[in-house]
């Protein structure tokens, strides 16, 4: 077949191929642009032009239509709704507290707007560092530290020039006497002072001892290293328990706090000679002039903490021993802002912009007067009153507590404070148990004539007392439910002893809403409860109607269109068109954050008239003595303390506020979880006590959450709302990534996702560059009063995740079946590589062809037409696919693509269907694999023995390569094609192929293919210049004969000489190309069935033109060879 010349091998016989179903969607992508096909002068019709719109858009509308109803289901079955509560608690902590330690809100706080940690200028001589003062910067830190050296211009010591009140008497400063400190801490020369032992120098700073005159082991009278001891000397016949001074302080007991054996300012002690301090005498009023202080008598302890401090001073003009008014303050320095005078508030000054409340915003220029009132205001409505542990252990009572002795006294000492309303979060539904177990006990013990007055009688006085100073009193009531009970529901009050009282008793509902999750993030503001005809307020409610000074309640009225529930004058943003609203929350636990004042119930009862702490009996006094009872509330109630304490610039805590009784106590099980549970480095349950605070405070300051989208789970009043959020974002994102690659749609909904949740939670935040924010390391937005918003995240995230989730589903499913359409029309012609490659450029071959520079590939076995007659039909078989599988294994491995088998010849190409830039060096490569891997054939078939004929042994391939012009495409009808390569570029490589025989050659290309694939690549040599038959233009043969490097010695030499041959040869000197040719050919590879070699061939062609010249008389030759035949 090889050697038939009639045989055209360039004739293009179409493969049956018929157009699947499967394969028509692929096959209707494809371009007609082919000049030779039919299909390009077609017109399309119209409506085909619709169905063909029609058809690309239904996988889109499907994948839309199944999204919009998939997150509409998972929304419907609640699937977002615990991971978007979490997400609710996410943007309280990343706004942070509204109030206390951890604030950074410009909005009024708990303690107002004085911070103890601010700078200010000192004019109370408080002995702290003051701005401006000179200090040592030790650290270089630029700021003042408390260990640092400073220059005191007030620092609680004596100094010369000071006024002083002289005590005893004796004209000269004592230590107990009371002064005007310079500033500089310790004795100065020309400091008055006491001469104990008239040595006229003073022994304290120079620890000298004055022998006969300074006591030590005993001997000798006076002092030993204190001048201060005249009345208080050590003697030798004297015993006592030294308690570190070095001297006899009258066997005073005290409680050592900080384990240092002496006593210090402010440590609890027994005062036994009734002078209010350690030692050291204090002015006191001496009712019956005994001269000593008793247990009646009335000394000034300014700060509260029930004893005398040197801090507390003032000039007693009429020596009664207590300030009274019109006599001169020297404050003690409590850092805190008393009525009437000017501060700045630096922390407030940092914090500029506006502030809204009720829909109307101001521009705070003067920053200390945050909203604009001309006043000072004292921060937050609330305050939280707690049984905390120290209540526990500080109170000397069983629990739970008496409401005569414990819950009696603390409303109305909280009405002696001025609260304007105390709502007490306890349940009173029983009988006093405290008022019971005494009845029991007396009536056990057979006790006649001792009378009990009832727990319940005692609150219902104080409540009465209460009202009588104006402050009202809510009490705690509560719904619950008991499914066997009908009906289920009912109303817990108070006992019926507390309700029926001559004034209506307020009461209310100590119920709060639990999420799914258990969280409290939502505030009730009524219940009905079945046979009770009105709403039932909640306890937040009934606190804020009363601090609001509304006796009856109002009935509430709900606006269906905006969710609002007005009761009197409160407007309230109800969640969800429901009877709840969401909790705004100020902060996390006031226990460690301090965001609200927080006080424990121990100090509400502490009062000169109860005691409190660990009891220790005197035997020396024949009392009890408390080391722990301050009398801590008598500094705001007591007639005569209060006032004082007023003066010196101590704000009444209590005054003109709502104050919420409770317990934090775990015992107790009013401990609740919260969006601040986890804040900080550990977890932080809130008191029950404490979310009732937030929602007052909440309502007072109408600081509600908007909810633009009326919920953020599904609730069907809203369906409509949330399905136009679901379908618009569906939309939206298939528009957009439907038709990108798929790492472009994901970055594209990525981006889409950032947005959205920058926006939902911005919305909250009033602050859209949060994200921005939060990375750079900068503060976040705080938002004004009403301005947050909660938008959700979750369903419209998985609007925006589940349509490109599910298009990139489809792509895959969709590129999986295209592909397998590639490979079952390219599979057995090309790699699966290439057929990939194919796919992921979209270089689909174009229906009708495309021309390109590629490279036509032509292999065909020599004499073949001899094994035909040689072997059977199956050996034939074998041997044929035994050498095709090698042949075709090699060229799908450099990316070749195959066109048909012929018999035994390959038809293939390079460049085509995927574009390969370097596809004539591919096919080069492949032409010297073949020619190797046939080289091993043979081998095989040697070791095989007589398996094969000789010829069989000897079996060689040949191939011819040619680069140029070359349209690829389908060729064909409409319903049968084929894809393949037509052009002169493939007739060129046929000839290549076909010619080499005569040179006996067997890897023939052109100098063309050669440029393009590289000359340094391979060893070659130019075999001759041939004008093919019905050609104008010559073809330059070359011979490839291996890769660089990789040929025998003997060849080079061959491929040297025979090159000085041609160029004679091209000259038209034929003795001189013969005797060049005629060496050559001594180094030519020589083998069993090679027709002829370059150099015999050309050598044969000189002598022909010696003979008979290629052009006659003096005409130039062209150096090229015309064949006369194909």
């Amino acid at each position: 077949m090889a050697e038939s010349n009639d045989k055209n091998k360039n004739s293009q016989e179409e493969k049956p191929e018929e157009v699947t179903p499967e394969t028509e969607e692929f096959q209707a992508e494809q371009t007609d642009t082919g000049s030779d096909s039919d299909d390009a002068e077609k017109e399309v019709k119209p409506e085909g032009k619709v169905m063909k719109f029609i058809k690309s858009i239904l996988p889109s509308v499907g994948i839309a239509i199944g999204s919009i109803l998939l997150v509409y289901l998972l929304h419907y079955f609640g699937a977002f709704n615990t991971l978007e509560l979490k997400l609710y608690d996410l943007r309280m902590k990343l706004r942070g507290p509204l109030s206390g330690t951890e604030s950074n809100s410009a909005l009024p706080q708990a303690e107002g707007f004085i911070d103890l940690t601010e700078p200010f200028t000192d004019t109370n001589q408080n002995g702290i560092w003051d701005d401006e003062e000179l200090y040592t910067d030790s650290n270089e830190n630029g700021n003042y530290d408390s260990s640092e050296p400073f220059i005191d211009s007030g620092n609680g010591v004596w100094d010369e020039g000071e006024p002083f009140v002289d005590l005893d008497g004796n004209g000269s400063f004592d230590e107990w006497d009371e002064f005007e400190d310079k500033g500089n801490g310790k004795w100065d020369a020309a400091e008055k002072y006491t001469d104990v032992n008239k040595n006229r120098i003073w022994d304290g700073e120079n620890k000298n001892y004055d022998e006969g005159i300074d006591s030590q082991n005993s001997e000798g009278v006076g002092c030993w290293i204190e001048e201060s001891c005249a009345n208080g000397t050590y003697d030798p016949d004297e015993e006592f328990t030294d308690s570190g001074n070095g001297k006899w302080d009258g066997a005073e007991p005290f409680q050592d706090k900080n384990n240092n054996t002496v006593w210090d300012d402010a440590e609890p002690f027994r005062d036994d000679n009734g002078d209010g301090k350690w030692n050291v005498p204090e002015p006191i009023m001496d009712r019956n002039s005994n001269g000593t202080w008793d247990d009646s008598e009335v000394f000034t302890d300014i700060n509260g903490n029930g004893i005398w401090d040197m801090a507390e001073d003032f000039t007693d003009d009429n020596e009664n021993g207590k300030w009274d008014e019109g006599e001169e303050l020297f404050d003690v320095g409590n850092e805190i802002w008393d009525e009437g005078e000017e501060f700045v508030d630096i922390d407030e000054c940092e914090k500029t912009g506006e502030v809204c409340h009720n829909g109307e915003c101001v521009e705070y220029k003067e920053c200390h007067d945050i909203n604009q009132n001309g006043k000072w205001d004292p921060g937050l409505d609330v305050v939280i009153v707690e049984i905390d542990d120290e209540s526990f252990r500080l109170i000397n009572e069983p629990m739970p507590y008496s409401r005569g002795t414990i819950w009696a006294r603390a409303i109305k000492n909280l009405a002696d404070a001025g609260a304007k309303v105390v709502t007490i979060d306890m349940m009173f539904d029983k009988p006093d148990h405290q008022t019971q177990n005494i009845k029991s006990y007396i009536e056990n013990q057979g006790i006649e004539g001792l009378e009990i007055k009832e727990g319940d009688q005692l609150l219902i006085e104080a409540i009465e007392y209460a009202r009588s100073k104006g402050t009202h009193v809510i009490l705690a009531s509560a719904r619950k439910v008991e499914p066997t009970r009908y009906p289920p529901d009912y109303l817990l009050e108070p006992t019926q002893e507390l309700i029926e009282t001559e004034h209506k008793q307020h009461t209310g509902l100590v119920n709060i809403n639990t999420d799914t999750d258990g969280f409290y993030r939502q505030y009730g503001i009524f219940y009905s409860i079945s046979g009770v005809q009105s709403m039932n307020y909640t306890l937040g409610i009934e606190s804020v109607l009363r601090f609001l000074d509304i006796e009856e309640n109002p009935d509430p009225v709900f606006d269906a269109e905006t969710g609002v529930i007005t009761i009197g004058p409160l407007h309230i943003q109800s969640y969800g068109v429901s009877n709840t609203f969401l909790l705004n929350y100020l902060g996390p636990v006031s226990g460690e954050f301090k965001t609200f004042n927080r006080y424990a119930l121990s100090n509400i009862v502490d009062t000169q008239d109860y005691n409190i702490g660990e009891g220790e009996f005197n035997p020396d006094f024949g009392e009890m003595d408390y080391f722990e009872d301050q009398n801590w509330m008598d500094k705001y109630i007591d007639p005569i303390m209060a006032p004082i304490f007023e003066a010196q610039g101590f704000i009444n805590p209590f005054k003109g506020k709502i104050v919420v009784l409770g317990t934090s106590l775990a015992e107790d099980q009013d401990i609740k979880p919260t969006p601040y549970l986890s804040y900080g480095e550990q977890d932080y349950l809130m008191p029950g006590v404490e979310i009732h605070a937030n929602a007052i405070q909440q309502m007072l300051n109408a600081d509600y959450i908007q909810m633009p989208t009326g919920t953020l789970e599904y609730k069907t009043r809203f369906n409509k709302d949330h399905l136009l959020i679901i379908s618009l974002l569906i939309v939206v994102t298939l528009l957009m990534v439907t038709k990108t690659p798929p790492i472009w749609g994901f970055v594209i909904m990525a981006v889409e996702l950032i947005i959205w949740i920058s926006y939902s939670i911005g919305a909250f935040l009033t602050d859209y560059l949060w994200l921005y924010k939060l990375i750079a390391g900068q503060n976040i937005n705080v938002p004004g009063l009403g301005e947050s918003a909660m938008i959700p995240i979750l369903f419209p995230a998985a609007s925006i995740i589940l349509p490109y989730g599910i298009n990139l589903t489809y792509k895959l499913f969709t590129e999986g079946q295209d592909k397998a359409f590639l490979k079952a029309a390219f599979g057995n012609y090309i790699s699966p590589e290439l057929i990939d490659e194919m796919f992921d450029s979209k270089s689909k071959p174009e229906l009708g062809g495309n021309a390109a520079m590629r490279t036509a590939y032509f292999t065909d076995i020599a004499s073949f037409s001899t094994f035909s007659e040689l072997l059977t039909a199956s050996d034939l078989v074998t041997l044929l696919n035994e050498y095709m599988t090698a042949m075709t294994d090699i060229l799908l491995n450099y990316g070749g693509t195959l066109d048909k088998y012929e018999g035994d010849a390959i038809i293939a190409f390079f460049g085509a269907p995927v574009d390969q830039p370097d596809n004539a060096l591919l096919a080069l490569k492949a032409g010297v694999e073949m020619q190797g891997a046939c080289e091993m054939l043979r081998q095989k078939w040697v070791d095989e023995g007589d398996k094969w004929p000789e010829v069989v042994k000897q079996m060689r391939t040949r191939i011819g390569i040619n680069h140029g012009d070359l349209v690829c495409g389908n060729m064909g009808s409409e319903g049968r094609m084929n894809y393949t390569m037509i052009g002169d570029t493939v007739n060129t490589a046929s000839r290549l192929e076909e010619g080499a025989k005569q040179y006996g050659i067997y890897l023939a290309t052109t100098i063309e293919t050669m440029e393009a694939a590289g000359k340094d690549e391979f060893e070659w040599r130019i075999v001759d210049k041939t004008r093919y038959v019905g050609k104008s233009d010559a073809t330059i043969t070359v011979e490839i004969l291996g890769f660089k490097g990789g040929i025998s010695d003997d060849l080079m030499k061959a491929i040297e000489i025979f090159n000085e041959g041609f160029e004679l040869y091209q000259e038209m000197d034929w003795d001189g190309a013969i005797a060049k040719f005629t060496e050559s050919e001594k180094y030519e590879e020589e083998f069993v069935g090679r027709p002829n070699t370059p150099s015999r061939k050309l050598m044969d062609r000189c002598e022909e033109y010696k003979e008979e010249s290629p052009v006659s008389g003096d005409e130039e030759w062209d150096g090229v060879f015309t064949m006369t035949k194909k």
